[in-house]
């Protein structure tokens, strides 16, 4: 059947549109892509792993991992220390795991085994050629307490010491720790690959009665660096069980540790101590970069808590960074997310909220050392407590500062009282801030804790102990 004019000119216009229109889609993509160059050894950073020779490169098979705009890429290969990809322009997560594989050895086949790892990111812009050096660290899998314990004595016996680092990959934990603490001395990263990985408090019933392993998972001292990491969509999640114990999940007593995304450390029990989850001490640091800490319990800092121990140890004062994450549902008499007694615990992101305290400190609790406040919401919290005797309970529902503490805010938002349902609530006083007067030295008249906040009136929720405060301008003389 013939076409009329109109028609042909119809479906010619239509073809055109549709040519442009690919056109312009394919020039776009091709002109929002870049090239990447891999390459991967032992490294330069004084990190990597000392024994990853040619020969290894060369036997082991390779397995990138590119996880970026909108889509994962997976490439196989052995031998070369290198390898070139076309990607989209923006942020990428590459990893590269070697695996020595299986090999046939007097009549025997070995098992094939994770022998390095190297992760990194990179941004990619369009038209643009760019290299990344990837250093392998030391690696290995491990599937139960026991084995994550022995893997990491071994690495610490064989490669220890802080010019080594390791990367221990967990995957379905069977049993839960029942053993002595294990003792970072070294730089040792775990992660949970792909799959949740749950490290647990091992709880068995005999007799009648319930019997647990009562001592922390781990304990970072001798200047060790602990790293817990999320990787590729699984959790590394530690949980005490509900166990009420005396103990943290992770003790710092010497050394740094730092928490990273899809990090759930959970249901731990410190009872009268300190700090429910982690207790970070002395010469020491945290920094917290993403994850969760929830539904701890302790009698100070139902989540966290800083401070020096008893002895005087170490002059240094321990520190802790919080630039993202989440601290929630946990409880405790003072501090129900935060117990900050010494040193300084600085929040820049992230989130303190709906945490609960018997007394005082339903966020944060300073006592001690010094709050800094530069960013990040305090939103939720609750100190609930009885006006008894003389002694003040149940204030600064978001923050509360006694003893030698000093806060100082300079960015980020504590609910108060007109916060509607993010508000932080307090039985007593101080629905936000609660800051006690001092009355110490009678001949330099009333001295007050440090806190600050530039240009902001106190407002709603904020109590400062004294009448004739309007603002946040109090300095300790």
């Amino acid at each position: 059947m013939a076409l009329s004019k109109r028609s042909i000119v119809f479906h010619a216009v239509l073809t055109l549109v549709i040519l442009l229109c690919l056109s312009g889609c394919f020039s776009d993509f091709m002109g929002n892509t870049g090239n990447l160059l891999i390459s991967f050894g032992a490294g330069n950073s004084g990190h990597g792993r000392a024994i990853y020779t040619p020969n290894e490169i060369d036997r082991f098979e390779h397995e990138i991992i590119l996880i970026g705009p909108g889509r994962t890429i997976t490439r196989k290969f052995t031998g070369s220390g290198s390898f070139s990809v076309e990607l989209a322009a923006g942020t990428w997560y590459v990893k590269i795991r070697a695996v020595d594989p299986p090999r046939h050895i007097q009549g025997e086949t070995t098992p094939a085994e994770l022998r390095a790892l190297g992760m990194t990111t990179v941004e990619i812009k369009p038209g643009q050629s760019k290299a990344a050096k990837i250093d392998m660290l030391y690696a290995a899998e491990a599937d139960s307490w026991s084995e994550l314990q022995g893997s990491i004595s071994y690495f610490e016996d064989v490669y220890g010491g802080q010019e080594q680092e390791a990367i221990f990959v967990l995957k379905d934990f069977e049993e839960g720790a029942d053993g002595s603490p294990i003792n970072i001395y070294s730089r040792i990263t775990l992660i949970a690959e792909r799959d949740d990985v749950t490290i647990m408090r091992r709880v068995e019933e005999s007799g009648g009665e319930l019997l647990y392993y009562q001592g922390p998972f781990f304990n970072v001292e001798g200047g060790g660096v602990l790293k817990l990491k999320g990787d590729e969509g699984g959790r590394l999640i530690l949980d005490g069980e509900g166990v009420d114990i005396f103990v943290s999940l992770i003790n710092v007593f010497d050394g740094d540790l730092e928490i990273y995304n899809g990090v759930l450390i959970q249901n731990n029990g410190a009872l009268d101590l300190q700090g429910g989850a982690l207790c970070i001490m002395n010469n020491s640091s945290c920094t917290m970069y993403g994850g969760t800490i929830r539904n701890n319990t302790a009698s100070s800092g139902g989540a966290v808590f800083l401070g020096k121990d008893s002895m005087n140890t170490y002059p240094e004062y321990p520190l802790f960074v919080m630039e993202g994450g989440t601290i929630s549902g946990n409880t405790a008499d003072e501090g129900g997310g935060v117990y900050v007694d010494g040193g300084t615990f600085t929040l820049r992101g992230g989130t303190i909220s709906g945490n609960t305290v018997f007394y005082n400190g339903g966020g944060v609790c300073v006592g001690g050392g010094a709050f800094d406040m530069r960013g990040g919401t305090i939103s939720g919290n609750t100190a609930s407590g009885e006006h008894q005797g003389g002694i003040l309970d149940g204030a600064g529902g978001g923050v509360y500062v006694d003893g030698d503490g000093v806060f100082t805010k300079t960015d980020g938002t504590i609910y108060g009282s007109n916060g509607g349902g993010r508000k932080n609530t307090a039985e007593l006083y101080g629905q936000a801030v609660y800051v006690v007067e001092r009355k110490e030295n009678p001949l330099n008249g009333t001295e007050y804790r440090a806190i600050k906040e530039r240009n902001t009136t106190a407002g709603p929720g904020v109590n400062l102990d004294s009448e004739g405060i309007n603002n946040w301008e109090i300095i300790n003389p």
